[in-house]
């Protein structure tokens, strides 16, 4: 009988190994997946193309911003003077 009892004991153990070992193949693969996933996000190429067209984007606006704002400036003299007004005299 403890034949049977320390056999039956050994093939638990052999089988809380395996799953053991399962259970930390399966946790390794999803730690690596996922760290690939962010490294590719925050790292990957994607993020710098996107990082370069934003920049791009951002200076196209700035110059726009810069025309825009001189173009305001020569439509205010135009109307003041065409209104015979000032921004000097009030």
């Amino acid at each position: 009988m403890s034949e049977l009892l320390k056999e039956y004991d050994a093939q638990i153990k052999k089988k809380q190994k395996r799953t053991e070992i399962i259970k930390s193949c399966v946790w390794g693969f999803v730690i690596i997946i996922t760290a690939v996933y962010f490294g590719n996000m925050f790292f990957g190429q994607n993020s710098l193309q996107t990082l370069l067209s934003l920049q791009t984007t951002k200076e196209q606006l700035q110059k726009r911003i810069a025309y825009l704002k001189a173009q305001n400036a020569a439509a205010q003299k135009d109307y003041f003077e065409l209104k015979g007004l000032y921004p000097n005299e009030k």
